[in-house]
């Protein structure tokens, strides 16, 4: 009778500590795809306040940028395509710019005219301006749920183009810690503008 209850025990025993075991890889798993597959931030970023101009952009160029309209984003968090992707996160965007048509009488004279320049490979034309292109860079902020930033990341150079609706998709490099990720609820989002493209010299 003794064995029978000293077996019952121990069967029960291992139900709990097998049925616990399962709880705890459950909660690990749901929480390891929530960070995954959850997006952070999915909505419009705010115009004002959300863009800075490098002194490139606002200094060196003769062709102004026209307003940026709009900006709208969707941000989550995924494992890097190369590194731990057990302990680490990357940042993953989807981002549509969308900047106002440049107007004929805010560019320069030099870039009405068609331009012809001499190579190795022969002359290339180009025509006459019509729409600026920028170069600029997101910067990536991880909140906590008080309001703390966690981490800053910047993201690649991107060029845009004044009016259309620009879209990038793409994956910052630094890897972020996966403990820190699971504190973010929210990420914001900052576009630099560094310089312009279509400007040159003459």
């Amino acid at each position: 009778m003794k064995t029978m209850a000293r077996f019952c025990l121990i069967a029960f025993a291992l139900i709990i500590g097998f049925g616990a075991g399962y709880f705890t890889r459950s909660r690990q798993v749901q929480c390891e795809s929530t960070v995954e597959d959850a997006w952070l931030f999915n909505g419009v970023v705010p115009v004002k306040g959300g863009i800075s101009y490098h002194s490139d952009a606002l200094f060196e160029a003769d062709i102004p940028l026209p307003e940026i309209e709009a900006i709208e984003a969707k941000i989550k968090l995924i494992a890097p395509p190369s590194g731990d992707s057990q302990r680490t996160r990357v940042i993953a965007y989807v981002i549509q710019v969308r900047i106002a048509s440049l107007e004929k009488k805010n560019i320069p004279a030099k870039y009405l005219r068609e331009r012809v320049e001499q190579y190795n490979a022969g002359p290339v034309t180009t025509p006459p301006l019509e729409q600026v292109t920028y170069a600029g860079q997101f910067a990536f902020y991880l909140v906590d749920k008080d309001g703390f930033n966690l981490a800053e990341v910047t993201g690649p150079e991107q060029w845009f183009e004044s009016g259309k609706n620009n879209s990038f998709q793409d994956v910052t490099l630094m890897p972020l810690d996966l403990e820190l990720v699971r504190r973010a609820t929210t990420v914001r989002t900052h576009l630099v503008v560094l310089r312009c493209e279509s400007c040159w010299a003459g």
